[in-house]
C-alpha cells in the first residue's frame, strides 16, 4: 500500500500539468482566447468538481463558463449560446483526458510487480486503451490487466485508489470538456486559426513541462520508493507463532540408522530412549514446510512437529526427504514420521500407513491469471483445444480423477509446481494442486491463481506417514492429532500458516515504557 503513492504521484501531476498547462495553452493557440482566461474563468468549476467527485452535476456551471468566455472578448450571441448548450452533452460521452490518463495503473501494475512492459506491450497497450477510454475505467482496467497477462489482484489496489483519483480524474475531465467545447464553437464561428508559431510555442512549452515533471517524480521516486514485488517477501518471512524447541536439520545428510528398530517394536519407547523425535518433510510444500528467508524449515505442518515434540518431553530432528525415500527411512528408524502436507488416496495408503488428519485439502487448479477465466468452470475447462494438465501430487490417483472429470485432457506427471510458475513448463496449460498450498505459491508467483472449477467438494485429507510395523505407534499420533484440533491448535495454525496472518508482522503498540524507559524489549 505504501508503494501506491508511486500511481498517486504521477496520476496527481499528469493531471495537473494537462488541467493548468497543456490544454489551456493549446487552446489558446488555435484562438483568440488568452490562456489566462482559459484557466481563470472556470477555476470555481473546477474546484466545485473536484469536491463532487461528478462533471455531470457541474455541466450547466461549464456551459456558463464557455458563455461566460465569449461574452468577455464580445464574441457571444444567440448562435454561440445554442452552440455551447448543444455540443457539450454532446461531447460529455465520449473519452476524456481524465479516463484516458487513468489507465496507466496498467503499466504502474508491471512496475509494482516488478516487470517491464516491453516496446511491443507498450503499443498494444496504449491501443487497447484508446478503444477502453469509452466505457469506465472500473470496467476497462480488468481487461487491460488481461490483455497485458498482469494479476487480477490488481484490481482490488485499484479500487483502493479511485477515493482519491477520481476526484482528480473528473477534474480533467473537466477542463477537456470546457476546452473541446470552446474548440468545436470556434469551428463553427470561423474563429478557430491555427497559429503555427504560437502552436509550436505551445508545443514545446508542454513538452517541456510534462518531461520536467515526470523526471521530478521518478527522481523522489527513486529515492523513496522500492517498486520490487513483495509477495513473496510475505511468504517467506513468515516466522513461528509460537517460540520453537531445539532441532537438529539434516538437509544434505541422513541421520544413523536406528538400531534398536527392528520388527514389531515400540516406537515410542524407541523416541523416549533416544530422546529426539526425527520427523520428515518434504521439499517445495508450501506452505506446510518450507525454508523462510532466515534459512529456517518452518510451516504449518513442521510448528506442529515442534508442539509434538514438546508434548513428548523430547528434542526434534528435522530431515528433508523424497517421497520415494519414506518407506525405507521409516523401517529404519531414520525417521519416525512424515509431516509434510500429504494427502491421503488410496494409492498412497496401499503404500503408506497413515495417522491422524488435521485438515483436508481442496483440489484445484494453477493456472496464469490471464487465462483464468478459461478453467472458471468444468465446462469452460472442456472447451480448451489440446488442454495439458501437470498433476504435481506424484499419485495415479489424481491423474484418474482428472481423466474421469478431463477425459479429453493431456496430463504431465510433474514433481513440483515451480518450474510450471516459472514458465518453464510451456506446453502445459495448469497444474492440478492443493487450494491451501496453491495459494502460497501465487504469493510468490502472482502472476498465477488459484481456480476450483469443480465443486469445493472435492477434497483430500492430509495424512502422516508412519511406520506399517507399529499400529500402536499410529493410534498415538491420531490421538494426539484429534487432541490439538479439539484445543485449538490446529485452528490457530491454520490461520497463521495457511491463511497467511503470519504474513502479517504485528508491532507492539508504543509504550513509554518500552520505546522511552527501555525497561523491556
Amino acid at each position: 500500500m505504501s508503494r501506491l503513492q508511486a500511481y498517486l504521484i504521477t496520476y496527481t501531476v499528469l493531471a495537473l500539468v494537462m488541467t493548468i498547462v497543456v490544454l489551456p495553452m493549446l487552446v489558446s493557440a488555435v484562438t483568440p482566447f488568452k490562456y489566462r482566461d482559459l484557466l481563470t474563468i472556470p477555476r470555481d468549476t473546477l474546484i466545485t468538481i473536484f469536491a463532487t467527485a461528478k462533471i455531470i452535476v457541474l455541466m450547466p456551471q461549464l456551459v456558463e463558463n464557455v458563455k461566460a468566455l465569449f461574452s468577455k472578448y464580445d464574441l457571444d450571441d444567440k448562435e454561440t449560446d445554442t452552440a455551447t448548450e448543444v455540443l457539450m452533452p454532446l461531447a460529455y460521452p465520449f473519452p476524456n483526458l481524465g479516463t484516458y490518463i487513468i489507465l496507466m495503473f496498467v503499466p504502474f501494475s508491471a512496475w509494482y510487480l516488478g516487470r517491464t512492459m516491453d516496446l511491443s506491450e507498450l503499443v498494444t497497450f496504449q491501443a487497447a486503451a484508446l478503444l477502453s477510454s469509452f466505457v469506465a475505467p472500473i470496467i476497462s482496467i480488468p481487461f487491460l490487466l488481461d490483455i497485458a497477462q498482469l494479476p487480477a489482484d490488481m484490481m482490488e489496489l485499484f479500487i483502493v485508489s479511485t477515493v482519491y483519483t477520481d476526484r482528480v480524474r473528473v477534474v480533467l475531465g473537466g477542463m477537456h470538456l470546457f476546452c473541446l467545447t470552446i474548440v468545436a464553437v470556434s469551428i463553427s464561428k470561423g474563429l478557430f486559426k491555427v497559429n503555427l508559431p504560437r502552436l509550436a510555442q505551445a508545443l514545446v512549452v508542454s513538452i517541456i513541462v510534462i518531461l520536467v515533471s515526470l523526471l521530478g517524480v521518478r527522481a523522489y521516486l527513486a529515492n523513496s520508493i522500492q517498486g520490487n514485488y513483495e509477495g513473496d517477501v510475505a511468504i517467506t518471512h513468515m516466522n513461528w507463532m509460537d517460540r520453537p524447541i531445539q532441532a537438529t536439520h539434516y538437509r544434505e545428510s541422513l541421520p544413523e540408522p536406528d538400531a534398536s528398530v527392528t520388527g514389531e517394536q515400540d516406537r515410542m519407547g524407541t523416541i523416549q530412549k533416544r530422546g529426539r523425535l526425527r520427523v520428515g518433510y518434504v521439499p517445495d510444500s508450501l506452505p506446510f514446510a518450507f525454508v523462510n528467508h532466515a534459512n529456517e524449515v518452518v510451516g504449518f505442518d513442521i510448528e506442529l512437529a515442534h508442539n509434538f515434540a514438546k508434548d513428548l518431553n523430547v528434542k526434534l530432528e528435522l530431515i528433508r526427504v523424497e517421497k520415494d525415500q519414506i518407506n525405507k527411512l521409516l523401517d529404519s528408524g531414520q525417521l519416525d514420521i512424515v509431516m509434510s502436507g500429504l494427502a491421503q488416496t488410496p494409492e498412497r495408503m496401499m503404500k503408506w500407513r497413515f495417522a491422524g488428519s488435521p485438515m483436508d485439502l481442496t483440489l484445484a487448479l494453477l493456472v496464469p491469471d490471464h487465462r483464468r477465466k478459461e478453467f472458471a468452470t468444468v465446462a469452460d475447462v472442456r472447451l480448451i483445444q489440446n488442454l495439458t494438465l501437470g498433476v504435481g501430487m506424484q499419485d495415479s490417483n489424481f491423474e484418474d480423477n482428472v481423466r474421469r472429470v478431463l477425459p479429453d485432457a493431456s496430463i504431465q506427471s510433474i514433481t513440483s509446481p515451480r518450474m510450471f510458475l516459472r514458465g518453464k513448463e510451456p506446453d502445459v496449460d495448469a497444474v492440478v494442486y492443493s487450494a491451501e498450498g496453491g495459494s502460497a505459491w501465487t504469493l510468490i508467483y502472482p502472476g498465477y491463481s488459484v481456480i476450483l472449477p469443480w465443486p469445493a467438494s472435492a477434497k483430500r485429507p492430509v495424512g502422516y506417514p508412519v511406520p506399517n510395523a507399529d499400529p500402536a505407534w499410529q493410534q498415538f499420533v491420531s490421538t494426539w492429532v484429534d487432541l490439538k484440533k479439539k484445543d485449538g491448535t490446529v485452528d490457530r495454525l491454520y490461520a497463521h500458516w495457511i491463511l497467511g496472518g503470519g504474513a502479517i508482522s504485528k508491532e507492539p503498540r508504543w509504550s513509554v515504557i518500552r520505546d522511552v524507559l527501555h525497561w523491556v524489549d
